[in-house]
């Protein structure tokens, strides 16, 4: 289960639309899977969209779970040999709105990104 930072959670939940990406070292460059996290306040639910898909929750757990399930997206472009291949997530901080992307730059608490995990060639 992802966790955010009370600063993340606080702009999340005032609105702050939260941007992700994906990607995977070794397939197309450049390429990344991105998603989006919101809060809806009129409807009380986060929607996290994916792949031109929306899907909406109530519980802002229940929406971490489904932002951190990638099931074999991105692989198919990755090549045949798994030496170097690996994975990334991290939050787009290059998108908050503009009067939030210094802090956003210089402040550990919107900082959520894995680095760079190897994928082992037998779970691919």
């Amino acid at each position: 289960l992802l966790s955010f930072s009370a600063t993340m959670n606080d702009a999340l939940d005032h609105g702050i639309d939260l941007n992700f990406a994906l990607r995977v070292r070794g397939a197309t460059p450049g390429r990344a899977l991105r998603a989006r996290l919101s809060w809806q306040p009129l409807s009380r639910r986060y929607v996290l969209q994916r792949d031109g898909v929306s899907r909406g929750f109530a519980l802002r757990e229940s929406a971490l779970r489904a932002l951190g399930e990638f099931k074999g997206v991105l692989l198919s472009e990755a090549p045949e040999s798994t030496a170097g291949l690996g994975l990334r997530f991290s939050l787009e901080r290059g998108e908050l709105p503009a009067p939030l992307r210094i802090p956003a730059y210089l402040s550990s608490d919107w900082r959520l990104d894995s680095g760079w995990v190897a994928l082992d060639a037998d779970k691919r």
